[in-house]
């Protein structure tokens, strides 16, 4: 498994974890006094699932499937490097600073899928 495998696997379950994590918590605080107590367990399931998923998507033979974990990597890439310069710089607040970072994130995602293995580009991963 190369560097750059767990690299993407890495961001894109990070990226699922605090997406997960933020939204359960948010959900639920109206209805759960600790509701944070819910969302850090359901955001680490989803960052350990996304993070299997992307390691194990770029190294199969199927060019879809790497694709795919590819288009996940980046999105998670970009999402956090987003989501920190936007909270950073800005200031606007951690919820929509994410905002901004899944927007930017699925602009990514759509590239990345688009110039996978097998894509318009052609270029392996």
């Amino acid at each position: 498994m190369s560097l750059r495998t767990i690299g993407l696997a890495l961001v894109a379950g990070v990226a699922a974890f605090l997406l997960v994590g933020v939204a359960v918590t948010e959900l639920l605080a109206a209805r759960i006094e600790f509701s944070l107590f819910v969302g850090i367990p359901a955001g680490i399931v989803a960052g350990a699932v996304v993070t299997a998923l992307v390691a194990l998507g770029v190294g199969r033979d199927d060019a879809g499937a790497r694709r795919i974990a590819v288009a996940a990597g980046t999105f998670g890439a970009a999402f956090l490097v987003t989501t920190v310069a936007v909270a950073v710089l800005v200031g606007i607040g951690v919820v929509l600073s994410m905002a901004a970072g899944v927007v930017v994130g699925l602009v990514a995602a759509l590239v990345g899928y688009l110039r996978g293995p097998g894509g318009r580009s052609g270029t392996p991963v």
